[in-house]
């Protein structure tokens, strides 16, 4: 997830592992990432909502390369989202951070390319802060389900 191992490589040692054709194990890969859906249906038009009130909306997820290469054209989320900040492609995880320099690692370029502050921002996400990112006023909002997800953008479109 750090990008320091590829997907051909990790392709590569279930064949070995398994003797099952890399091929067949590509092609299923492709597949699977290829036909991802989302949380549940509709979420496409809430981020769209989102964004029409001016709201930058953006994938932060700890993957692979196969998250760029298959999942997002399977799933056009380029027509979707406005950025993707992906693990393997920044080298860190998102919860990463830098105690000493008071930096969370995984979202720094990106908020200083675009100008903004980590308090500008909020990460919807399966995880929590350790406090680190509350002391940084970087809001993370916790979500289990579905359901909260969905009610969460439904109370941000109507702000």
């Amino acid at each position: 997830m750090e990008g320091r191992l590829s997907t051909e490589y990790i392709l590569e040692q279930i064949k070995t592992g398994t003797g099952i054709s890399k091929d067949f194990l590509q092609e299923e890969l492709i597949k699977s990432c290829e036909n991802m859906k989302f949380a549940f249906s509709g979420l496409d038009k809430l981020v769209l909502n989102l964004r029409r009130n001016g709201i930058k909306c953006v994938v932060a997820t700890d993957n692979m390369d196969t998250f760029r290469k298959y999942t997002i054209p399977g799933m056009k989320l380029h027509d979707i989202f406005d950025d993707f900040l992906i693990s393997c492609e920044l080298g860190v995880l998102k919860f990463d951070i830098d105690k000493e320099r008071g930096k969370i690692l995984f979202f720094d370029t990106f908020l200083s390319k675009e100008n903004k502050n980590y308090n500008q921002v909020i990460l919807l996400d399966d995880h929590t802060d350790s406090g680190f990112y509350a002391s940084k006023g970087f809001q993370i909002f916790q979500i289990f389900e579905p359901q909260e997800l969905k009610n969460f953008l439904n109370l941000i479109i109507k702000k």
